[in-house]
């Protein structure tokens, strides 16, 4: 094998970026795959092999490839957030606060109902989304197309999907409190109303999201390969 030329690593780049490719795994397999041809290659057909590649990878291959990897994360993010109910398998802090807050939130909508418990569950996600905001700016850098390209892993994506629900939800809660109206459970809707269950759904959603970026404390962005 042979050291890639200067003008090669440009045709590389400037290829995979024309196809516009979102996710770091997709960028970083094709790139390989386009690194290790060439390098097995002569420098005299290594424009015929490049070409070649081109047909390989056109821009709906990538995409395809995009949308299975898309497919996979979906899974993937989902068992996470199962799995992050399971306490025993993370640190005692971590699992002490996720029972904490989900035994709370219960409490409150026993006892209060669901207007307090809206109110608790858009304080609980705006308050987490500040804490996460703070210890890395990274996790809420949405890749744009008419922004400055950048890559990301396709669980991050994912979980950015799942956190601009969430997001809208904890904000209207917020906004939600100046209408908000203490209730007893046994001189109104009680704990089985669908709203409160709704409310709690969301809140233990949200928690189980937090907990998988916490825990996981991945590198939303990737250094690719440069020049």
């Amino acid at each position: 094998m042979r050291k890639l030329t200067e003008q090669e690593l440009e045709w590389i780049h400037t290829r995979l970026k024309s196809l516009h490719i979102r996710y770091t795994e997709v960028y970083e397999e094709t790139f390989d795959h386009y690194h290790s041809a060439l390098e097995r290659c002569s420098v005299a057909d290594s424009a015929e092999v490049f070409r070649k590649l081109n047909k390989d990878f056109s821009r709906d291959a990538v995409k395809k490839m995009e949308k299975e990897l898309r497919k996979t994360s979906q899974k993937q993010v989902t068992k996470m957030q199962i799995e992050s109910f399971m306490f025993w398998k993370y640190d005692v802090r971590t699992s002490i606060s996720f029972i904490a807050l989900s035994t709370v939130s219960v409490l409150i909508s026993i006892l209060f109902g669901k207007y307090l418990l809206s109110a608790w569950l858009g304080i609980v996600i705006v308050t987490g989304l500040v804490f996460m905001f703070s210890k890395d700016k990274s996790l809420f850098h949405f890749n744009l197309v008419f922004w400055k390209k950048s890559y990301v892993r396709a669980v991050t994506q994912e979980i950015y999907g799942r956190f601009a629900i969430l997001s809208g939800v904890g904000i209207s809660s917020i906004l939600n409190i100046p209408n908000m109206r203490l209730e007893i459970i046994f001189h109104q809707a009680g704990f089985f109303d669908i709203s409160n269950i709704f409310l709690l759904i969301v809140l233990i959603y949200g928690l189980s999201l937090f907990r998988i970026v916490l825990s996981l404390g991945f590198s939303t962005t990737t250094k690719l390969h440069s020049i």
